[in-house]
C-alpha cells in the first residue's frame, strides 16, 4: 500500500513541475553525470538518459494495465 503512496507523490510531483520536457531531459543527464561522478561521457550520459526514461514507461504501462484488471 506503501508504494502506490510514493507512486502517488511521485505523479502529483511531476504534474506540477512546468518545465518542458526537453529541460526535464537536460536535468536527467547533468544528474546522471553527476551521480557517476563525470565517468559518463555526454554520450554515455545520453543514453542511460533514454534508458531510464523507457524503464519508467514500462513500470507506468505496466501499473496502468494491472489497474485495468
Amino acid at each position: 500500500m506503501q508504494e502506490i503512496y510514493y507512486m502517488h507523490q511521485a505523479i502529483k510531483g511531476i504534474n506540477q513541475d512546468k518545465r518542458l520536457p526537453e529541460e526535464i531531459y537536460q536535468a536527467i543527464v547533468s544528474r546522471l553525470k553527476i551521480i557517476s561522478q563525470d565517468k559518463l561521457t555526454d554520450t554515455e550520459a545520453h543514453a542511460a538518459a533514454r534508458n531510464l526514461i523507457g524503464f519508467c514507461q514500462e513500470i507506468i504501462n505496466y501499473t496502468k494495465n494491472t489497474k485495468k484488471r
